[in-house]
């Protein structure tokens, strides 16, 4: 049986190493970002460190469980005759030139950008401009990014919400991260901060397209790739890319976060649910108007608490009396109760009475969606 970190890289255990097992499977957490608790989470939807803990202490697991860790982490399960480790397919004849660092952080951006040895090509890519770089520090690990990997980008290709972007401002500052917006005069960027308490806080920022000279998107991300042996480097995914592992059954339908709409503040959160067919129905929801959001604060409990995760129906927009919606204040998103009052204007209130209740324009609040549905953990 083997376990791989990408289908050109195979990593061989009997039936079964649970020591070999654990190497692989922590390897490919750490390179993640993710805690034992999130990989539980993403595996079997439970709030504890069991996933991995169990075989720790030396528990042979079952394929089905295997199979979800596997899938929560984005490796491969294969079971059957031994199979010969591939070599990736990289080019040493026509290597792409090395274009230096640049920081993953929120303290600025990296100037060192002198041009290092040059490295082989993965045979995938087109564009004759592209390049490699270096990323330092920690901000892009949660999102596939970790320190000292190698990052190709490709210019030729146009950014688009979502991808991960390399960016050098005028001064000549290169910094990557994660595209959540493309405006016509400007971007808004996400990066993560340093870990703490076993979570991790996104930070956002905004930059002028006149403070910033080229912003290429990253094709892929390497890890272990060198002159010497090509055959030892490894492809990271993005972590954010990845698609619903289970195939749902009848009478389900799938449902995820919105990532231009609804930013998660820290990692480790629920961003895909499956919900009945019938029960969309019965409230008038289509998958295709939903969307799930992370509860940030507290401040409707015990109803609504903090660390839960809202089925928002995005295409009910205008407040009704009493009810809870998810809008955005101060670019952050929060679940709270709406009134339509006099003039139009807007009465925002929170079941916590220590929280201050104020009114809006219409024009100055951002309404995300009305919600239907909270589901949370009593542990």
């Amino acid at each position: 049986m083997h376990l791989s970190f990408h289908p050109n890289t195979v990593h061989f255990c009997t039936m079964w190493e649970t020591d070999k097992l654990l190497e692989i499977i922590e390897d490919r957490r750490r390179e993640l970002g993710l805690t034992q608790t999130e990989v539980t989470k993403r595996a079997f939807r439970r709030n504890d460190t069991s996933a991995i803990q169990s075989i720790r202490r030396g528990s042979s697991p079952s394929v089905e469980k295997l199979a979800a860790i596997g899938d929560a982490l984005g490796l491969e399960l294969y079971f059957g005759p031994k199979r010969a480790p591939k070599e990736p397919d990289f080019d040493n004849n026509n290597p792409l030139p090395h274009k230096g660092l640049a920081k993953c952080g929120i303290n600025g951006w990296s100037k060192a950008q002198e041009v290092r040895d040059p490295l082989p090509a993965p045979s995938f890519v087109s564009d004759e401009l592209a390049f490699y770089v270096t990323p330092t520090g920690q901000s892009m690990i949660p999102e596939g990014i970790p320190p000292a990997a190698l990052c190709l980008v490709t210019p030729s290709k146009k950014p688009v919400a979502g991808d991960r972007v390399w960016i050098r401002d005028k001064n000549g500052g290169a910094t990557i991260k994660r595209l959540v917006e493309m405006r016509a005069d400007r971007v808004l960027l996400r990066g993560w901060l340093p870990r703490e308490n076993e979570t991790q806080q996104s930070f956002d920022e905004e930059r002028f397209l006149t403070f910033i000279e080229e912003i290429y998107p990253i094709a892929a991300v390497f890890k272990d790739l060198t002159v010497d042996d090509p055959s030892r480097a490894q492809l990271i995914p993005d972590p954010r890319s990845t698609q619903p592992t289970a195939t749902p059954a009848p009478g389900v339908e799938f449902i995820e976060a919105d990532r231009d709409s609804f930013g998660f503040e820290a990692s480790g959160v629920i961003r895909q649910l499956w919900f009945p067919s019938a029960w969309l129905k019965s409230k008038s929801l289509t998958a295709a108007t939903c969307a799930l959001v992370h509860v940030a604060d507290g401040h409707m409990a015990p109803d609504i608490p903090v660390g839960a995760t809202a089925l928002i129906n995005k295409s009910e927009t205008n407040p009704e009396a009493g009810r809870s919606f998810a809008v955005k204040v101060d670019g952050k998103t929060v679940i709270r109760r709406l009134y339509q009052v006099e003039g139009g204007r807007v009465f925002v209130t929170a079941a916590d009475p220590q929280f201050p209740p104020s009114t809006h324009a219409p024009s100055a609040l951002s309404i995300l969606g009305r919600v239907e549905w909270v589901g949370h953990s009593f542990i």
